[in-house]
């Protein structure tokens, strides 16, 4: 490296340390996580979302989304084993009005997949979306 690139490249990098932080930050600071409380899994799925920046945050007009809920088991939505189906619906209508293209949903389920999907409810949860 010359003389006078080492010193082009020092005071490029002094200017940026004393830009604001503000000014480098892109966008608002959304949280990781998001407590909503309430007995609705729509409305909480929802709320839980638009805490966390809302789904245009995440996605993109034209994306192909994956939603990986929990499916791994052979029960029912009563027995509160795998991903409540309210839930999943709610993604994937989120996702869709966020601009996604497709929306597939996949687990890979400690019981048989062909039951977990079916007895979940995921599965018609999903097609009904």
């Amino acid at each position: 490296m010359k003389r006078r690139e080492f010193l082009k490249d020092i005071a490029i990098g002094s200017l940026l340390l004393n830009v604001k932080p503000s000014l480098l930050a892109q966008g608002k600071n959304y949280p990781d996580l998001a407590l909503i409380q309430g007995d609705s899994p729509t409305q909480l799925t929802k709320e839980a979302i638009a805490a966390l920046g809302g789904m245009k945050r995440f996605i993109s007009k034209g994306d192909v989304v994956l939603v990986k809920p929990n499916i791994g088991w052979d029960r029912t939505p009563k027995q509160a084993a795998c991903t409540n189906p309210d839930v999943v619906k709610t993604l994937i209508n989120l996702c869709f009005d966020a601009g996604a293209k497709q929306v597939k949903v996949m687990d890979n389920p400690c019981n048989p997949a062909r039951r977990t999907y079916v007895r979940s409810g995921i599965q018609a949860a999903a097609k009904k979306a």
